[in-house]
């Protein structure tokens, strides 16, 4: 990965100063898979990790589910954030909740949630 593959696609400007210059590759793509627009090397491999969560979750939350057993998606921002010619503002916002029962799991927040002798266990299901 070469620095020259990516573009800046956000600026944060505080007081009329860039605060933070925020690089990335961009690339979209018809239904075929065909580049129709990129920034920056649309073939760069990158790792994406947290980043993608607010996409995955919509995907998600598109399809009837709201997480297991919960989830909540927050992002607050001080003011408003200007973006360059040709980047991208996402926006997610979705409100939905579609009840899961799986027979023999129960979901927690903590012991208390739990049947005698068993603990709320990191995956926030009784174990």
């Amino acid at each position: 990965m070469t620095p020259d593959a990516f573009v800046p696609v956000a600026i944060t400007d505080r007081s009329g100063f860039d605060e933070s210059v925020h690089a990335g590759a961009v690339v979209v793509v018809d239904a075929s898979g065909e580049v129709v627009w990129s920034a920056g090397d649309p073939s760069v491999v990158v790792y994406p990790r947290s980043s993608m969560k607010p996409l995955q979750c919509s995907a998600m939350i598109d399809q009837g589910f709201s997480g297991f057993p919960t989830v909540v998606l927050t992002r607050r921002s001080g003011e408003a954030v200007d973006t360059a010619v040709g980047c991208v503002e996402l926006a997610v916002q979705s409100v939905g909740v579609l009840d899961v029962a799986i027979d023999g799991l129960t979901s927690c927040s903590d012991d208390m949630d739990c049947p005698d002798g068993q603990r709320c266990q990191v995956d926030l299901t009784c174990g």
